[in-house]
């Protein structure tokens, strides 16, 4: 066994989180000034670089925002991408296009609260300030802002938006690496803060 999941069971694959995609949107190749030519180039590049890190049993976690292509666009799309895709529904998503589409994916949430091993972690497509049992360690990761917003130092929150990570996913390793740093920071300036007080 690798992981825990709550509501799957034990599993030994891998497991990814990603957002704000936007597969087919010339609108944000233009707004967030993505560096391709084309929407075509730009898919083509975050299909490859999803497969090249994701196997065919991992669990990915898209966090909102697939694709702004028609369904049988991102029926094709999806055919292409491994993993086991579970989505959260973000701003951009529809039953024009990847709602359309539920029976491709392992799951479809507005918003997810759930455990991996001893991590409890709340998805939802936008920021939050306050979720279940943040201050007890609890995680946030999130879409929505596509990298454009500083991340709160102070708060176990993440944006995982390809912007955010040179279109690659994030891995768990990576996002609990990621929260240790920002759990000992925190702790420190706690610490930091009481001698003053």
């Amino acid at each position: 066994m690798k992981y825990n999941i709550s509501g799957i069971g034990k599993i030994r694959e891998n497991i990814w989180f990603t957002s704000d995609t936007h597969f087919y949107s010339d609108e944000i190749l233009e707004t967030l000034v993505r560096p391709f030519r084309s929407v075509t180039e730009m898919n083509e590049y975050m299909i490859d670089k999803w497969n090249s890190q994701v196997s065919k049993r991992d669990i990915v976690y898209h966090i909102g925002n697939f694709g702004q292509g028609s369904r049988e666009e991102l029926s094709s799309l999806l055919n292409k991408l491994n993993g086991r895709i579970n989505l959260i529904v973000g701003s951009e998503d529809s039953n024009n296009n990847i709602l359309s589409l539920r029976n491709k994916l392992a799951s479809v949430n507005y918003r997810l609260d759930f455990r991996i091993n001893n991590w409890r972690i709340t998805l939802n497509h936008y920021p939050q300030r306050f979720w279940y049992e943040q201050y007890k360690g609890s995680i946030h990761l999130h879409g929505y802002v596509c990298g454009t917003v500083p991340a709160d130092q102070y708060s176990l929150a993440l944006d995982v938006g390809v912007d955010t990570n040179n279109f690659n996913l994030y891995s768990w390793e990576k996002i609990k690496s990621i929260m240790d740093i920002k759990k000992n920071y925190i702790s420190f300036q706690k610490s930091r803060t009481a001698k003053y007080l």
